[in-house]
């Protein structure tokens, strides 16, 4: 366009610095609701799955009604935010498309006033009428996506957030566990700003079977987890063979340990397979043995393809003592180390 006239060229791109701050306008409108919008999203779809997962105790307890009322309210909520997403940044973008499809009406006036002229002949004015009919949308194109670029960096900023937290320590020194001896020497620990655990001190010695007996919330799980370095302590240390678990490298620290989870969790495979993951390693006998060790060995042959049968995802295909059982084999087939296995009773209290 530029080689057949600059004069109409440059008047059919001086509207686009002028949709600019229209754009600008967007962007800060779009980059302020937009974290309530996605901060509600998240919380919508958190409801969402608390309902699905808890539908059979909602309704054994017939709570549907007051339940559903909650996962609605936060659609209604979700609902809210998204209009108003929508109603604050449309209306400049609708204003920034008017702004550049007006660059139209300037070729079509500048362009006669310069034939009229004899400044451009006739058809490199009929040329510019169709160019200028056509080169204005992909701009309006590229500034939507401007817009919902922006939208999207919100989502990649909390994932950069989660890529830049501080990994945990590993030491890289090759310590071997020789002995199984745990001390806890003052150890504190918190959630956020609930403190669990305040200066506790104990001593675990190997070979022996240990309980730890509490109101729920009083840190059993938390002790267990510790011991793991699912989490690292706040002050004090925690003590295995006489060394700090930290100086241990997170791979020789984990081979001594096996934890039986409060949640049960099953991989759509065989039980084989799911027996194997405490233990890749582990032949066919010393599957067999861990599922005897678990008292689920009788039922599993019941079945009609034995140790070979696909279980559903999640343990679907099991009864929930099955299930538990099947865990607990799991845990059997681990070299052995420390087991903890917590079960919780609402009437008579929890242990660990």
């Amino acid at each position: 366009m530029l080689f057949f006239s600059w004069q109409l060229t440059l008047a059919a791109a001086s509207v686009i610095p002028l949709a600019f701050p229209t754009v600008w306008i967007s962007i800060k409108i779009i980059n302020h609701f937009g974290n309530k919008h996605v901060k509600i999203k998240n919380e919508t779809s958190s409801r969402l799955l608390e309902y699905i997962q808890g539908i059979k105790l909602i309704k054994s307890h017939n709570l549907s009604g007051d339940k559903f009322d909650r996962l609605e309210a936060a659609f209604r909520k979700l609902k809210t935010e998204s209009i108003k997403l929508e109603s604050g940044a449309g209306p400049t973008m609708i204003l920034s498309s008017f702004i550049l499809n007006g660059g139209f009406t300037v070729i079509i006036l500048f362009g006669f006033n310069l034939l009229v002229n004899s400044a451009v002949s006739l058809p490199v004015y009929i040329m510019f009428l169709i160019l200028g009919s056509r080169i204005y949308e992909p701009l309006f194109h590229a500034l939507l996506f401007i817009g919902e670029l922006n939208y999207s960096k919100i989502g990649v900023s909390r994932i950069e957030n989660l890529r830049n937290t501080k990994q945990q320590y590993s030491s890289n020194k090759n310590y071997k566990i020789e002995n199984c001896d745990i001390e806890f020497k003052n150890v504190s620990f918190s959630y956020y700003e609930n403190q669990i655990l305040k200066n506790i001190s104990f001593s675990i010695k190997q070979n022996t079977f240990n309980a730890i007996v509490g109101v729920s919330g009083s840190g059993k799980t938390t002790i267990a987890r510790l011991i793991a370095r699912f989490w690292d302590v706040e002050s004090g240390s925690i003590e295995i063979g006489g060394k700090d678990i930290r100086e241990y490298s997170m791979e020789n620290l984990l081979s001594k340990i096996s934890v039986v989870f409060q949640d049960v969790y099953l991989f759509n495979d065989s039980i084989y397979n799911n027996i194997l993951v405490g233990n890749p390693n582990a032949n066919y006998d010393e599957v067999v043995a861990a599922a005897k060790k678990a008292m689920c060995h009788d039922f599993i042959m019941k079945l009609p393809e034995e140790y070979a049968t696909i279980i559903g995802e999640g343990g679907s295909t099991l009864s929930g003592g099955e299930k538990t059982e099947n865990f607990h084999c799991t845990g059997n087939t681990k070299k052995l180390g420390y087991y903890f296995i917590r079960r919780s009773h609402r009437c008579s209290g929890s242990y660990e």
